[in-house]
């Protein structure tokens, strides 16, 4: 059985029981039967069930990349084979193919998958998690105890912690045809299971984190790790939820710099392979949000003046109209205050480029000129 959706030339993950599973591409569909491209040579006569499973985009992204950006939520489907496993040519590798290696000493392990729709474990977890968050109003807090909770799902804070989750997943997979895990199985877990089911989380209550996959240490030599940035009120924080659960790492701390994400598989992205938040994706060029200050019409009031709708501590918020059409709220900030919000400005513009939710105000772009700093974004019915 397929699940619902157009699946033709599309990657699927064949799900044939607990831990047995394959990944190959649709070649096309023919009523509710589904007919696989010959060079995936499955062997799914004998399987009882078999469940189709569309492959998430964010696989490909965090196999040749090591990061899952903002604004690309995990997704069903979801599944990461390890920094190690490299494929023929750097493709994306088969779990049945990594079954074969994993007694190896290729370094491949187990198959994580993230899909909630298979996954018992993983749904009533996020159930419960996403619950409690919900009550923490404050963001950064919100962050925090996700943190926390993560790590307590996966063993906690111990010094035997690899040890113990070697353990489990020796124990999860010998038995089976294959090493594919279902993250919600996952009692013991250590980085690479903490970060992934953070950023599952975050996703689920539209929170900004990316997940990233590196070196922890130095760029060269040091101990593999995986961990995830988040972006909280304006500014970029790096969490690691193995080595202080709940903590959150500001930009200009010292220990963002011991944070090295891999260089991206075949030599693409060498320039993006650095210490801390620098190792993540380059800010969006100009050219992609940049707003003509000809283009922003404000309003006007009764009395001729501008239409406020709110101030801070560095600029006003107004309401106006973009391009002479779409009503849009625009945050100008004060000249006096402008060379200290420079840093913070560009930050937001970044994460508001990035952010694509429904719970999250449409950004509509801003401009940087001199003297003339303004982010604008959607004007709600609220005139928030």
């Amino acid at each position: 059985r397929a699940l619902p959706g157009d699946l033709a030339g599309k990657e699927v993950l064949i799900y044939t029981g607990p831990g047995k599973g394959a990944r190959a591409r649709v070649s096309r569909c023919q009523g509710s039967d589904l007919v696989l491209e010959a060079s995936a040579a499955l062997q799914l006569a004998a399987a009882d069930n078999v469940l189709v499973l569309p492959v998430a985009a964010s696989t490909e992204a965090y196999f040749h990349q090591h990061v899952v950006d903002f604004n690309q939520p995990v997704g069903e489907g979801f599944i990461d084979p390890g920094r190690l496993s490299a494929g023929v040519a750097g493709v994306l590798p088969s779990p049945e193919s990594l079954s074969r290696m994993r007694a190896s000493a290729s370094g491949a392990r187990e198959v994580l998958l993230v899909d909630a729709r298979v996954d018992e474990g993983l749904r009533a977890f996020m159930a419960g998690a996403t619950t409690r968050a919900r009550r923490i109003t404050d963001t950064r807090e919100r962050m925090k105890f996700l943190g926390e909770l993560v790590s307590e799902r996966l063993g906690g804070v111990s010094s035997s912690i690899v040890e113990e989750c070697e353990d489990a997943l020796a124990a999860f997979i010998m038995p089976k045809d294959s090493p594919i895990v279902k993250l919600g199985d996952l009692h013991f877990g250590v980085c690479r299971h903490r970060a992934l089911l953070f950023k599952v989380l975050c996703d689920a209550l539209g929170l900004s984190c990316a997940l990233v996959r590196g070196n922890f240490g130095g760029a060269q030599g040091a101990g593999a790790h995986a961990w995830n940035v988040v972006h909280v009120y304006g500014s970029t924080y790096v969490v690691d939820v193995m080595h202080r659960p709940g903590e959150i790492y500001a930009p200009d701390d010292v220990r963002c710099a011991s944070y090295h994400r891999l260089a991206e598989r075949g030599g693409g992205g060498d320039a993006h392979h650095g210490a801390g938040l620098k190792s993540l994706p380059p800010p969006a060029p100009r050219a992609e949000w940049y707003v003509r200050p000809v283009d922003v019409q404000m309003e006007r009031g009764r009395d001729g003046g501008d239409v406020v709708l709110g101030s801070g501590g560095f600029g006003t918020v107004y309401a106006a109209r973009h391009k002479g059409a779409r009503r849009v709220a625009v945050k100008r900030l004060n000249a006096a205050g402008a060379a200290a919000a420079t840093k913070e400005f560009a930050r937001e513009v970044d994460m508001l480029h990035r952010l694509k939710h429904e719970h999250i105000i449409i950004f509509v772009g801003a401009c940087d000129d001199p003297g003339n700093l303004m982010i604008v974004t959607e004007l709600m019915e609220g005139k928030s």
